[in-house]
């Protein structure tokens, strides 16, 4: 019994401490909503396209949607002039949805 009292010993501590404190990340203020979404034509996913977003009375900004073939969906990032933010600033927008042509595009950070 001697031989397991070592162990037993160094459960209960590491049960008594548990995994510590949990980190809270301070939250930027100026970060923008966080948008995915999915493309679908005749019910099967659109995928490498590019969607563009257009929003009223907001010079040089460029929303621009991108497929992630890791999560089958698209993601946004929103460019406003050498300032790039994943994400779209909230309000409404008309969505332009084409094909990606190679030598183009030059798709935000």
């Amino acid at each position: 019994m001697n031989s397991l009292q070592p162990l037993l010993l160094g459960m209960c501590l590491l049960l008594c401490l548990g995994c510590g404190p949990r980190i809270e990340y301070p939250k930027d203020p100026d970060a923008l909503p966080f948008v995915q979404c999915k493309v679908e034509m005749n019910g099967a996913l659109v995928p490498n396209a590019i969607i563009e977003l257009h929003t009223e009375g907001i010079k040089g900004q460029n929303i621009v949607g991108m497929y992630d073939s890791e999560y089958d969906c698209y993601r946004f990032v929103t460019a406003q002039g050498d300032t790039k933010k994943a994400g779209v600033p909230e309000g409404e927008a008309r969505a332009d949805i084409g094909p990606i042509i190679v030598g183009e595009l030059i798709v935000p950070e």
